[in-house]
């Protein structure tokens, strides 16, 4: 009986010396295979793919047991605004019979998605996300230990593409040229060597790069074990199937609910709060106008208001869709605003007089945070 042994290590940005968080495209689209054209099948098949669309922009399976989001996938057509159909060389099993199957490619309301899930409280994971660096390392009886392509078209690489877009995950693949060859042994890899997979991972200057162990039993299950580190933290999941392709898929499910939990803003309304938020190098009106686009282009951020400009230095009060931790995890990522410390406060005389102190106090100061723009 053959044996084998898959590791997958994923490692968050505290180890990756640069961020580059990508967009995803297509999270309002889906595509589900179906026997025929008719009206029953098509409102069946718009009902799984609205579920898997509200998934991927949310971050959370969890989401599915909101009634609100329940009744949403019980009339799914209410959000869909667009479909086709396109002939494919696939079966589909129908009770007992294989048939030609056709794949109906959908398009969902954005607009619709989010304001149902801002409605109910429910997180929206913005468009720009964590990528993800992927090395894969098998360990074959016969063949021994071996970085896995997944730049190809091989079973692992499908099946790691596949997961990955399910979930509105981006990847990235390693060339596994002569460079990775000789920057990462698969004795390497397979023993979890940090300081080798990081070294290795530098050229993709990606935001992530992943961690798991799965192996395929004499009985013929598939068993598996994750871990996630983050920021010093350490999270470990684990997950079984009957294939390569149900532990590959619980594998990046876990992660993108890992990071999605990190990212997703939650919209608490007024309960959100106010900042201040101070950017300097604000060169010019062309830099302005970026930066305000930028901003209120944030799903954490509800509404902006201009407080003044004055030698480069911009200064906005915004109000948050949620906690002001979202904010700052976003703008970490992306990276085109860089953190700046706020000089400490002098510290204040006390009066000699007491009465002097007894001052009517004014409006408690908004917290403040300073950036530099970075574009």
């Amino acid at each position: 009986m053959k044996y084998w042994v898959v590791c997958v290590w994923l490692l968050l940005a505290s180890v990756v010396p640069a961020a580059s968080a990508e967009e995803v495209k297509g999270l309002y689209q889906q595509d589900e295979l179906v026997a025929n054209q008719s009206d029953s099948l098509r409102r069946k098949a718009a009902s799984e793919a609205l579920s898997k669309v509200i998934v991927r922009v949310s971050g959370r399976a969890s989401v599915l047991g909101d009634p609100a989001v329940a009744a949403a996938t019980a009339d799914p057509l209410s959000y869909l605004e667009a479909y086709r159909y396109e002939s494919t060389g696939e079966l589909i099993v129908e009770g007992d019979e294989e048939l030609p199957a056709t794949r109906l490619v959908m398009s969902f309301s954005g607009v619709g998605i989010e304001r149902l899930l801002r409605r109910n409280n429910l997180p929206v994971w913005p468009a720009n996300r964590p990528a993800v660096l992927l090395w894969l390392v098998s360990d074959d009886l016969k063949a021994g230990r071996q970085l896995v392509e997944l730049q190809g078209d091989s079973d692992s690489g499908r099946d790691v593409r596949r997961a990955a877009a399910e979930r509105g995950l981006p990847l990235v693949l390693p060339l596994l040229d002569l460079q990775d060859k000789q920057a990462l042994k698969p004795q390497q890899a397979w023993s979890m060597d940090q300081k080798a997979v990081t070294a290795a991972s530098a050229r993709y200057s990606s935001d992530a790069v992943l961690v798991g162990r799965f192996s395929h039993t004499a009985s013929g299950r598939w068993l598996s074990d994750w871990s996630l580190l983050h920021k010093g933290e350490k999270s470990v999941f684990d997950a079984d199937g009957s294939s390569q392709e149900q532990v590959i898929r619980a594998g990046l499910a876990a992660a993108a609910e890992k990071l999605a939990s990190l990212y997703a803003v939650v919209s608490n309304g007024a309960a959100g709060g106010e900042l201040l938020l101070e950017v300097d190098a604000v060169n010019g009106f062309a830099a302005w106008q970026q930066v305000v686009d930028y901003l209120q282009g944030l799903e954490a951020v509800q509404q902006l208001t201009l407080e003044r400009y004055q030698n480069g230095m911009l200064t906005v009060q915004l109000k948050l869709a949620g906690d002001p931790s979202q904010l700052t995890a976003v703008l970490d990522l992306d990276r085109r605003l860089l953190p700046v410390s706020l000089p400490k406060p002098e510290p204040q005389l006390q009066p000699v007089d007491p009465a002097a102190a007894t001052v009517p106090a004014g409006e408690p100061a908004l917290p403040r945070l300073r950036y530099r723009w970075s574009r």
